[in-house]
């Protein structure tokens, strides 16, 4: 026979080892998609968490205007791990100025504890007050969370901690710092 009259069939499909190839390239496509998800959805929790913290952390802050006279009494120092103060009763024939500023000022932190203890997972606060040079006053707010831990918030972690107390985060622990002038 001739070569030249020997018809050739073109090929229809693909090899098995183009198919293992094709399925190879959209797997590692699908994985990194993946990855990516996942990041994204740990940074968007930190994130929010973050906001959470820093309203609570103003909220604060805006009640604290309101009551100067128990902010100059040093009724809303707070310390990690303190207890809720407790609701104190009112007699309001034997109310004075000093005692409706310190319960004031205590419910004003028992609202802080709770709120940071419900809305944030292991939340923790802290509270400083100071007097500035000027007849101001300084106040210095932490408010502490535990977060799963996970490798993609490392380089973010340095930065958001640098203000924190030395030695209260610890791993998978984060810390929001605020302070405002009252």
């Amino acid at each position: 026979m001739n070569p030249r009259l020997i018809r050739h069939r073109p090929s229809r499909g693909a090899t098995l080892i183009e198919v293992l190839v094709a399925f190879l390239i959209v797997s590692l496509a699908f994985l990194g998609s993946a990855r990516l998800l996942a990041s994204a959805t740990h940074q968007q929790k930190t994130t929010q968490l973050r906001l959470i913290a820093l309203s609570l952390a103003n909220q604060h802050v805006a009640r604290d205007r309101l009551n100067l006279f128990g902010v100059d009494r040093n009724a809303y120092q707070l310390n990690e791990g303190s207890v809720e103060p407790p609701m104190a009763a009112i007699n309001p024939d034997e109310a004075t100025a000093a005692n409706a500023a310190d319960n004031v000022a205590a419910a004003d932190t028992r609202e802080l504890l709770l709120n940071a203890r419900a809305l944030l997972p292991g939340g923790d606060a802290r509270v400083q007050t100071t007097s500035t040079l000027n007849g101001g006053r300084d106040m210095q707010i932490w408010l502490f969370w535990t977060e799963a831990a996970s490798d993609t918030s490392a380089e973010l972690q340095g930065a958001t901690d640098s203000q924190c107390p030395t030695g209260a985060v610890a791993a998978g622990r984060r810390c929001l710092f605020l302070k405002a002038g009252l």
